[in-house]
């Protein structure tokens, strides 16, 4: 989500200084598309990250594009949406991007209506639907694609409380049989030694390695 801000910024502040330059932005109010581009990416980001953590495969995330492309298309960035038929306009009116461009159109032309607060309601709502995902419900589909990858191997993943220095347990899958409620100190063990370094711990054998924890 940050990288989405990040780049919303950059690109955003691109565009309006090239159009300010040719003098295409028609009004002051120009200065506050800005900060609606950084709402609608915050949107797209919060919304998208909720969907794609369902994902299991790679080949799921060809969806999104499947999705994308018929928005980018009929968003009434190229035509105005008055040269669709009206059951195409209602449903152009419900996607996303259309009250995106709306949004940005009426503040760098100054056509401000009372319209453009439901613009920006609607991306607040997909903030906030996109901030309802559950994640145990991540971590369960995270693991679950990765032990249909790995085969029958066990797999688990752990989270980190840095601000109690432990490890603690998300998901686990296989033979592993982690009890639900591990816990591991940070300190300690080959997972904590790649917290502590940022780089993968390795080891040749588990058993013998004095660093590997055994989780009951």
């Amino acid at each position: 989500i940050s990288l989405a801000l990040l780049r919303g910024a950059a690109y955003g502040t691109t565009f309006l200084l090239v159009m300010t330059a040719l003098g295409l932005n028609l009004s002051w109010t120009a200065i506050l598309a800005l900060p609606a581009i950084l709402v609608i990416a915050f949107g797209f980001a919060s919304l998208g990250m909720g969907i794609t953590s369902y994902l299991k495969s790679f080949q799921q995330m060809e969806w999104v594009q499947f999705v994308m492309l018929p928005m980018f298309l009929f968003s009434a960035t190229f035509y105005p949406l008055t040269v669709y038929p009206e059951p195409i306009q209602w449903f152009i009116q419900a996607l996303p991007l259309w009250h995106g461009v709306e949004l940005v159109r009426g503040l760098t032309t100054g056509a401000l209506t009372p319209a453009m607060l439901l613009h920006l309601l609607y991306f607040l709502v997909m903030i906030a639907v996109g901030g309802l995902v559950d994640l145990d419900t991540v971590f369960r589909t995270a693991v679950d694609a990765l032990q249909a990858h790995l085969g029958d191997d066990g797999v688990a993943i752990l989270r980190c409380d840095h601000r109690r220095r432990r490890l603690e347990l998300a998901a686990s899958r296989g033979p592993l049989r982690i009890a639900d409620d591990y816990v591991q100190d940070m300190d300690t063990g080959l997972l904590g030694v790649a917290v502590r370094s940022g780089r993968p711990a390795v080891t040749e054998d588990a058993a013998t390695d004095a660093r590997c924890v055994r989780a009951p």
